[in-house]
């Protein structure tokens, strides 16, 4: 096997730089670096086991990913859906957070999401499907993105009901 050392590969005609038919670009052992817009690497979390609160305060699901960003000025989308409801009439408020912060620009509080039974003889549930983006990751440790949830109400226990999950992109700036 023979190695070739170049400092800078360039087309004669053309903007493109091809393989031959049935070759493969090994970068395995050296930094391939995506484009600006292309994403990175995907983490991803699934459960299939109801989680239920009746806090009236802010509690980390369990609907969180880790993920060690390659690039300091990534962003991050954050990708949410959960079947959710409660068992009296009332709102739940839910948001997503940076190692434990909260990551809504707009209070105190995240951005909520408001869900409310008006049949107080009945249970209502719904569907939560939510993006967040992380402008700028600003680390390459790792970071835990997690969904936070409380009961907004005076009563009732909260469901993020089975079949939830998050889906965190890092994406290249």
């Amino acid at each position: 096997m023979s190695t070739l050392f170049v400092n800078n590969l360039n087309t004669a005609s053309g903007t493109s730089i091809a393989l031959a038919s049935g070759k493969t670009l090994d970068a395995s052992g050296g930094t391939l670096t995506p484009s600006a817009g292309q994403v990175v690497q995907q983490a991803e979390f699934y459960n299939n086991v109801s989680f239920t609160t009746q806090s009236s305060t802010y509690v980390e699901s369990p609907c969180k990913v880790a993920i060690t960003p390659k690039f300091a000025n990534s962003k991050m989308n954050i990708y949410l859906c959960a079947g959710v409801y409660s068992t009296a009439p009332a709102e739940y408020r839910g948001g997503m957070r940076k190692n434990g912060v909260v990551m809504s620009p707009y209070a105190s509080e995240d951005l909520c999401v408001y869900h409310h039974n008006a049949n107080s003889n009945a249970e209502l549930g719904g569907m939560i499907a939510q993006l967040f983006t992380d402008q700028n990751v600003g680390t390459t440790s790792s970071v835990t993105y997690a969904y936070y949830i409380k009961r907004q109400g005076s009563s009732g226990t909260m469901y993020l009901y089975r079949n939830y999950g998050i889906i965190v992109q890092e994406i290249k700036v």
